[in-house]
């Protein structure tokens, strides 16, 4: 579930008790990765950790939670000895009854890397959400989780029992540097419609206010400049970038200016070979790049996906090679 801590705020606002059911550990044919979330009401669930028994099982003892005295469990599933799923696999999952005293916390906590979620395990589990640490909380760049044991060290074991678990640590937001994109167009928006469901922070770039949908989700940032360089001249180093504008010449100038800092963790330029070999030309004789900035520009982006020219099957190729690039 992409916007979990938007959906809590949403159902505290209401009133509506709900737990938050999370993935901790996955080992072998999980269903789903460490960091997966879902909300319980006593009526709906929002989200999914995997469907099948697993997931039943865990909305069952999630509505269970809601009556309990305590707040928080955590619980380890071997799938097939358990719950009788023929694709093996072991789960452990976290489950947190959220109360309107995390409202205002909620509230304040934006989908950035700035926050975390511990939960300390023991006789009375507990939770609070703090604000990172990051010569402290133990995770890795592009880490959702992870599991520390009873002496407070790091475990690499997907697999350790309940009891050895001493505190987990969740980012909140996206674990990845900020994804810039530059164009609002069809190609724009068909990765954007796509992308949104994933754990990106997207800052979207266009002079066009008109093109930018409603209702994006708060990951989404829609910025309408029509001076995209000195965007590009404050975004932190390693962050990700996606070029599709209207312009030729504007591609131009916002690659060059993105190779020139020499610092992306990604940068990707729509084009085809012919656009790529024009660059290219241009960035050696013009702006003196050497092969190692030049290096740094994807283009063409996303061959990998399915063939095709049409928007959202760009769009597919696209983000799979983002999500590729963020996560080896």
């Amino acid at each position: 579930m992409r916007d979990w801590l938007q959906e809590s705020g949403r159902l505290l606002a209401d009133n509506t008790p709900h737990v938050l059911v999370l993935v901790i550990a996955a080992h072998g044919s999980a269903p789903r990765e460490a960091g997966t979330a879902m909300l319980v009401t006593d009526s709906e669930a929002l989200g999914t950790v995997g469907g099948g028994n697993l997931e039943h099982t865990a909305t069952n003892e999630a509505r269970a939670l809601l009556k309990a005295s305590h707040s928080v469990e955590i619980r380890a599933y071997p799938l097939g000895p358990m719950l009788d799923q023929c694709c093996g696999g072991h789960v452990t999952l976290a489950f947190i009854r959220l109360t309107a005293e995390d409202s205002s916390k909620i509230d304040a906590i934006k989908l950035t890397s700035d926050w975390r979620l511990l939960i300390r395990n023991g006789a009375q589990p507990d939770y609070e959400f703090i604000k990172s640490k990051s010569d402290a909380d133990h995770l890795l760049p592009n880490e959702r989780v992870v599991l520390l044991d009873q002496m407070g060290e790091r475990s690499h074991n997907p697999r350790m029992d309940v009891a050895d678990i001493g505190e987990v640590v969740v980012a909140l937001g996206s674990p990845y540097a900020p994804l810039y994109i530059f164009g609002a167009g069809h190609v724009g928006q068909a990765v954007v419609s796509i992308i949104r469901y994933f754990t990106f922070d997207v800052i979207w770039v266009d002079h066009r206010a008109h093109l930018f949908p409603e209702n994006m989700g708060e990951a989404i940032k829609p910025v309408v400049s029509e001076d995209p360089l000195s965007i590009i001249s404050s975004a932190p180093k390693g962050a990700l970038y996606l070029i599709f504008t209207h312009s030729h010449p504007l591609d131009y100038s916002i690659t060059a200016a993105i190779l020139a800092r020499g610092d992306a963790g990604y940068c990707g330029l729509i084009g085809s070979e012919t656009k790529r070999a024009r660059f290219i030309s241009r960035f050696r004789d013009e702006e003196g790049f050497d092969e190692e900035q030049i290096a740094r520009m994807t283009c063409p982006i996303g061959l990998g996906g399915p063939p095709g020219k049409e928007p959202h099957v760009i769009a597919l190729g696209v983000v799979s090679e983002l999500l590729d690039v963020v996560r080896t």
